[in-house]
């Protein structure tokens, strides 16, 4: 089930809470606390409800991440990035609906977040 179609041609969606992120991705929302120590689950997600599967939106000061998710015996799991001020987003992880799954995705989040001891001593230098 599909939301369908607004009038420019994009998903449909609705936004949600965390406490509905638990009752209907009860994995992915106790993955999602797990991995985060410093601030609560319910403060760190924007999540949109597409029907047929949820995106939960993650922010940092550049990025923004984008985990697409839909459970059951198919399910999926798979994260973008986009950053925050102009520039392409890209794919990276995918593959199922699993905490492996999930795990290399924090790797990922993590990884682009991460800079390289050259720049930190050299703010001028380029990754």
């Amino acid at each position: 089930m599909s939301y369908g179609l607004d009038e420019k041609g994009l998903r449909k969606f609705v936004m949600r809470t965390f406490n509905w992120l638990k009752q209907n991705y009860p994995d992915l929302a106790e993955w999602i606390s797990d991995t985060s120590s410093y601030l609560s689950a319910e403060a760190l997600c924007e999540i949109k409800d597409y029907g047929d599967g949820v995106l939960v939106n993650l922010f940092t000061d550049q990025r923004i991440y984008h985990i697409n998710a839909t459970s059951g015996t198919d399910g999926y799991l798979s994260l973008q990035h986009s950053l925050r001020v102009s520039g392409a987003g890209n794919d990276w992880t995918d593959g199922p609906y699993s905490k492996e799954t999930w795990h290399k995705i924090v790797c990922d989040m993590l990884s682009c977040e991460l800079i390289s001891l050259d720049r930190r001593d050299n703010p001028i230098h380029e990754d």
